[in-house]
């Protein structure tokens, strides 16, 4: 994402595919202009090695209503990260999912302080984000391919840990499913 210097060089920008017109336009009025702009120049991307990535809200319409019931907003992930965690936007706020701790995070509305503020500090990164955890998984368990997340074997709610050794990869879509439902 060009339009915030200080993440661009913090994480590299690796496209997939192109995104359908179709897509960028429905989500125009729905999303910051940031994103829809970084999804027209690139695509559905990864950054930093799988750490993050951007996706097409659509693909968690069932998961995110779920979640947000009873909100008078319609809520839109825009990316996910190494572990599936969601971003999401409703036009008022910018919230985290944590999926693995089963918690929601309320971040600053203005996408520059997510993406050259947050992303970008070290402490909140590792602290928030898992961003230590995810570079040994890297290392260990290789890369993830797009339709793939770091998954936890045995979730926290049922005595897991959040290390190393209690993760493995997993389709990003059946984890998110498996892990809600507990």
């Amino acid at each position: 994402m060009k339009q915030f210097p200080l993440f661009s060089q913090k994480f590299e920008r690796s496209c997939q595919t192109s995104i359908e017109p179709i897509i960028i336009e429905f989500y125009t009025e729905k999303l910051p202009p940031d994103i829809i702009t970084d999804w027209k120049e690139a695509g559905w991307c990864s950054y930093g090695k799988g750490f993050l990535w951007t996706v097409n809200p659509a693909w968690y319409w069932t998961f995110i209503e779920d979640v947000f019931q009873g909100s008078t907003h319609q809520n839109y992930v825009f990316m996910r990260t190494a572990f599936g965690n969601l971003f999401a936007w409703n036009g008022e706020e910018m919230r985290y999912i944590d999926i693995v701790s089963q918690e929601i995070i309320q971040l600053p509305r203005r996408l520059n302080i997510l993406f050259d503020g947050l992303l970008c500090d070290e402490d909140y990164l590792d602290e928030v984000f898992h961003w230590q955890l995810f570079k040994q998984a890297l290392q260990t368990l290789g890369a993830l391919q797009a339709h793939e997340c770091y998954a936890l074997k045995l979730p926290l709610a049922l005595g897991g840990s959040l290390t190393l050794n209690n993760l493995h990869k997993a389709d990003w879509e059946v984890y998110l499913n498996w892990i809600h439902k507990l």
